[in-house]
């Protein structure tokens, strides 16, 4: 993408349960607004996260940001790397500050 040109941005938000979908609401008015944001609510007894990241590809052209609990950015991480998403453009949580918020 050249210099000014506007990024698509595709979010990937998964939780356990529809309940569990904080805020899904202004998620969902954010892309009505927005022709560039795309919001794709992914719930686990469904489908898996990184299954459903794998189904809307390819990513190697984009910036991966990962956010939640140690499993979920490991699997997702994971799930990256399979789709060729090189690792320099793979951004997430520390996985040792998790663990030490967590105890």
């Amino acid at each position: 993408m050249g210099h000014g040109g506007r990024r698509f941005i595709e979010v990937f938000y998964g939780a356990r349960t529809d309940q569990a979908l904080y805020d899904i609401d202004t998620l969902l008015r954010l892309r009505q607004a927005h022709p560039w944001l795309e919001v794709r609510a992914v719930i686990d007894g469904r489908t898996k996260l990184p299954d459903a990241v794998r189904e809307f590809g390819p990513w190697n052209e984009y910036d991966a940001y990962l956010s939640g609990p140690p499993g979920m950015i490991r699997s997702g991480v994971h799930a990256l790397r399979g789709v060729g998403v090189p690792s320099e453009r793979k951004r997430h949580d520390s996985l040792d500050e998790i663990a030490a918020t967590a105890g």
